[in-house]
């Protein structure tokens, strides 16, 4: 598991009352950020989401926001990702809220930020192989 999913450290300040994750202070940068229009959308799925899936096509990917304790694993049965992968992935985000950002993370996860209603929330997208077992 990667250590974007593993929990948060506080991050400390001369001032002990004033004591914030680097989640909350990204979630409070993110809160102020524009919504993604369709082509910047297209152009990160295009850039960023199809060559991670490309680099190491494997069945099984979560979609995981665990502050809004939504999980989505994604099946597929082929290691094409075309444009019916594209759009159900589009829909999937947009049905959660406005997309804020599509991009790569230190971790090698995708870190997807949407803001739902006037809150911003990361969605983590991972190769999820490990945590599927086949009887």
């Amino acid at each position: 598991m990667s250590n974007a999913l593993r929990g948060f450290k506080r991050a400390k300040t001369k001032d002990s009352k004033f004591n914030m994750s680097a989640y909350d202070t990204n979630k409070t940068m993110m809160r102020q950020m524009p919504i993604l229009s369709s082509e910047e959308i297209d152009q990160s799925i295009h850039d960023i989401v199809i060559p991670f899936l490309s680099d190491k096509p494997l069945e099984y990917y979560m979609l995981l926001c665990r502050e809004r304790n939504d999980y989505t694993i994604f099946s597929f049965s082929q290691t094409t990702y075309n444009e019916k992968f594209k759009k159900e992935f589009i829909s999937t985000l947009e049905n959660r809220g406005h997309i804020q950002s599509i991009h790569l993370n230190d971790d090698g996860v995708i870190e997807i930020w949407i803001k739902i209603l006037e809150e911003s929330f990361v969605y983590y997208f991972f190769d999820y192989a490990a945590g599927v077992i086949k009887i």
